[in-house]
Formats: structure tokens, sequence, C-alpha cells
């Protein structure tokens, strides 16, 4: 047996919200202890790992119980023989934490279990604050001394906001999908786009279990892209975590949502003001924003998409949608001085938006995909068929409102995130199932009982944000470059 301590890990707690801890659904705001921890998790686990040395295949069984049971198998500790106990001590280098603590280990020979509770060989501590952090452990012969190994990690917690509407909320991806019954799947099943359109998803779809969400009202998940970027941008082992809130609520527009309360029956204020008394005087790392679809009536605008196709047809549309692009630059100002006076991040992310909704793979390999028909219930016979050529016409006034956002985002310093466009190319409405990132008619109503998520980003699809989100904040937490054009300064003073 070697002498030397096995490799161990040290790394910090992760700080992602959970579901039904870190949010009070019925108050609709953040508890405390999350957004001003008492303390933080660090956890050490120096599992030595374990040989098999006995195999008791048929163990006989307890009286009353099974007949036959599973084998037991007898492994042995990883360790010399004559250790007797697993010591630990962590200290933060300036002070202010000071812990050693000996955990026995009963037996090095048994039934082991990695994951077995309260193990001697891991120990979790919270601490006080950030800082660098010292840990040295020991395998303890019955001596007193033993093999030792050190690590450390330097503490820090990040703050990020999410803002925005339904692509940053989450719709369409609830964090505990529900379950419709007999009649509710029927009714599923029957979607067309007449019924998604006038309404009749707020009637209800009977549900064996309703959807779970972080913010019901709002359709906030925590398999948002946002929220899944945030957390995969952690790096436990460094002890880099990242504290999340998101604000972020379905269907939201710059002035209503942002600005102005969407729901006054729940929401006081607007998301930036929302943001802005949860977080205090606290710094605000970087704020991920999504924003602009509803204003031009085309983030998930299925119901603005349907009525002005019945209402004018696709020229009628373009020429509203261009005038709508067009009315975002007054928008943006408002929305900069809104940001830098209220919130004040270092800085601010905006995605763009997925332009390729009724996307196929390219036969001739190119890198956005090709435009297709419709389907489902965007193939709805003489209410709504969505051709190739109305396909096209999409993607492109997704792209110009792309456009406004880039021009924006130069214009006001903040950070343009691309990769979203590519990521979804060729992965439209209307592919297979296991290569479409768009949520379904049916799919939405089977799993939240309403049409809402419909034509929103489905798990595939917000992994290409998280990945997005997380390699833009990994480069801004370690002091990466990331590419951003103009200064916010300067435009305020112009504008104020």
């Amino acid at each position: 047996m070697s002498n030397n301590l096995p490799a161990f890990r040290f790394f910090a707690d992760s700080r992602s919200p959970q579901l039904g801890r870190d949010y009070d659904a019925e108050i609709h705001r953040y508890r405390a202890a999350y957004i001003e921890p008492a303390g933080y998790g660090l956890t050490v686990d120096a599992f030595p790992g374990a040989d098999v040395i006995e195999v008791i295949d048929d163990p006989e069984p307890q009286q009353g119980g099974p007949g036959r049971q599973e084998p037991i198998i007898i492994k042995r500790l990883r360790v010399p023989a004559d250790t007797v106990a697993f010591d630990f001590t962590i200290r933060r280098s300036n002070g202010g934490f000071d812990r050693n603590v000996i955990k026995k280990i009963d037996r090095l020979e048994g039934v082991i279990n990695e994951a077995q509770p309260d193990p001697p060989w891991s120990l979790s501590v919270t601490v006080p604050m950030q800082g660098t952090y010292h840990c040295t452990i020991r395998l303890r012969n019955r001596s007193g001394n033993g093999p030792t190994g050190q690590a450390s990690l330097i503490l820090r917690d990040h703050l990020v906001v999410g803002l925005g509407e339904s692509f940053a909320s989450g719709e369409g991806n609830p964090d505990k999908s529900g379950q419709v019954d007999q009649l509710g799947a029927a009714r599923c099943e029957a979607a067309s786009l007449r019924i998604t359109v006038h309404g009749l998803d707020k009637a209800g779809v009977s549900m064996r279990r309703s959807a779970a969400w972080l913010e019901p009202e709002a359709h906030r998940s925590l398999r948002s892209g946002q929220a899944r970027g945030a957390k995969a941008a952690q790096d436990l082992s460094n002890g880099r975590v990242i504290t999340f809130l998101s604000f972020a609520t379905s269907s939201a527009q710059i002035e209503r949502g942002l600005f102005d309360s969407q729901h006054p029956k729940w929401q006081a204020t607007g998301q930036i003001e929302e943001a802005r008394k949860a977080v205090g005087n606290a710094p605000i790392d970087a704020v991920l924003l999504s924003i602009g679809g509803n204003d031009v009536g085309f983030s998930g605008g299925l119901q603005e998409l349907a009525a002005d196709f019945q209402g004018g047809g696709l020229d009628k549309m373009v020429r509203d949608t261009r005038r709508r692009i067009q009315a975002l630059v007054p928008r943006f100002d408002a929305l900069a001085l809104r940001l830098q006076s209220l919130v004040n991040p270092r800085r601010v992310y905006i995605t763009e938006y997925p332009t390729g909704m009724f996307d196929k793979k390219d036969l001739l390999g190119g890198p956005l995909g090709r435009r297709a028909d419709g389907c489902e219930i965007f193939d709805s016979g003489a209410y709504m068929k969505v051709s190739s050529v109305d396909a096209a016409m999409i993607f492109e006034l997704a792209h110009e409102l792309n456009d406004q956002l880039r021009r924006a985002a130069d214009q006001y310093g903040w950070t343009y995130l691309e990769g979203i466009v590519e990521g979804f190319a060729g992965h439209g409405y209307c592919t297979d199932e296991d290569e479409r990132f768009w949520v379904r008619a049916v799919e939405s109503c089977k799993k939240q009982g309403d049409y809402m998520g419909t034509m929103h980003p489905n798990e595939r699809g917000h992994e290409i944000y998280q990945d997005v989100i997380a390699s833009a904040l990994r480069q801004q937490f370690t002091g990466g470059s990331i590419e951003r054009s103009g200064s916010l300064e300067p435009m305020l003073h112009m504008m104020t």
C-alpha cells in the first residue's frame, strides 16, 4: 500500500439558485438568504478508492425478508494499514476562518460506498467570507503522523442578473414538466393555429400534474439558457461561484416589462427596478439581456405573426415589422440610461435571436441551413400556411432585428453575443424531433398545459444559449478579452 496521499478535491459549493429554496414564488422575490448569504460552502472530497476483497454472492436472507438478495461486496480502503482517521484543516489566508476536524475511520474493510452519508473522507464547512482558502489533509496513523496533501482556492462570488422576455425566462421549458390527463392529451393533439392564437391556451388543459416554475406567473425557469450559462460559467475547483438572479418575464417588452410592470397584480415595478431593489448596493458583474423581439412582434410572436398573415398578408407583415425594428432606436437609448442609472452593471451582454425558425439542414453543407415550408400549426390550410418563401422573409427580418441589436451594443458599449444564429441553423421548427431546437405547440400543451411555449427554444436550443453565455462570462471573470466596441460614457453625456 502506497504511503502517498491519494488525490483529493477541494472546491466551492455551487451558488446556482435551487427550485423551492432560493426564490419565494408566493411573494415573488428571491429570499434574502440567497442574495446575501451568511456564508459560503466549501467541500473536501478525499475518497481514496477501495478494492474489492470479497463478494458474498447469496447472503442468507434476514428473517421475514426476501428469499434472494443482491450480492454483498466487501471492499478495503486504499490507505496505509495503520490509518485511523482523516485529519482536515481549512483556513483563510488573511484570517477569519481556521478549522481542524479529525474524522475517525471505523474500519478499513466492509461495505464501503463512496456516496454514503457523512463519510470520514469528506468534509463540508461554511466559511464567512470570500478570500483565499487553504486545505491540508493528513491520513493520520496511530502515532499521529501520516501522508499529507494540500490544495488552495480563491473564493469569489460574482453577481449576474438576467433580464428580458420569454427567450430569457425559459418559456416552454418548465423546471418540472406537467402531465396532461387523457382528455387533455386529446385536446393537445388537436392543436391548431386558430386554437393557439385565440387564447384557448389560457382556458387551461386538464392536467394530472401542473408544471413547476421558479416563478410561475412569469414562466421563469432555471432551465433557461441564461440560468444554465451562469451555472456553467462557475469554476468550483478554483473557487469561482456565481449568484444568478433572473427577473425575465415571458412576453416582456422594453417599456412594458423592463421599465414598467407587465403584471401589476404581482409585479410592483419593471424588471430593472426590481433588480435594483433586490441587489441593493451590491455591484452587478454582468447583466444578461434578451429583448426587442416582442417589441417588433417577432420573438415567439405567434399571435402577431398569424394576425399579420390573416389581416394583410406577407407584404404588410414585412412593412410593419421593419417599422417596428426602426422604432427600437429610441427605446434602446432609454434602456441604456435606465441600466446605467439604476443597476450600473460592469458589463451588459445582449444575445442575438435565432433566425432560422423554419430551417432544415442544408444538403450542400451551408452554415445557415435552408428555408423550408411550415408544418403542424403552421400548415393550417386556409388560416395560415407558411411557405418556404414566407420562411425566407421571416429569416431576413430576424437578421434585420439582430443588426439593430448589434448597432445598439456598439453604441452603448454592450457586448453582442453571437453564435446563436449559427448554432440553431438547420434545426428549425419542422425538423425531426432529435434535430429540432424549438418547442412545438403540442409539446407545449402537454408539458405546461398551454400553448405559450410554442415557437420557443427547447432544451437543445437553450444549450446553445448556455454555451455562448458561459463562454463570455468565463472570459470576463478570468480576465480574458471580450470584444466590446464603443463606450457608454460619451453616449450618456450626449443624451443628458
